[in-house]
């Protein structure tokens, strides 16, 4: 029965970072002033990237794991820089 919850609750971290990536975008495309909102699309970038590179890491994706570790490390820049 642990088996069966810890992996619902990977199975929901996973479509948290799909959600959280998507909401990223669409903050990206429609909204015309990014100055006010950029530090949160790259938070949402990062926790979803890190959210499906994990679930992708536990499956053995590898392809896919490895561009979201990228993802990750892009979004980490921009938001220092």
């Amino acid at each position: 029965m642990e088996d069966k919850d810890q992996s619902k609750i990977v199975t929901m971290y996973g479509w948290s970072g799909s959600v959280s990536v998507l909401v990223a975008y669409g903050l990206t495309t429609l909204y015309d002033d990014h100055d006010q909102i950029e530090i949160w699309i790259h938070l949402l970038n990062m926790y979803g990237s890190s959210a499906i590179g994990y679930v992708c890491y536990r499956g053995k994706v590898w392809s896919a794991c490895l561009l979201e570790v990228a993802w990750f490390i892009i979004s980490g820049c921009s938001l220092i820089l």
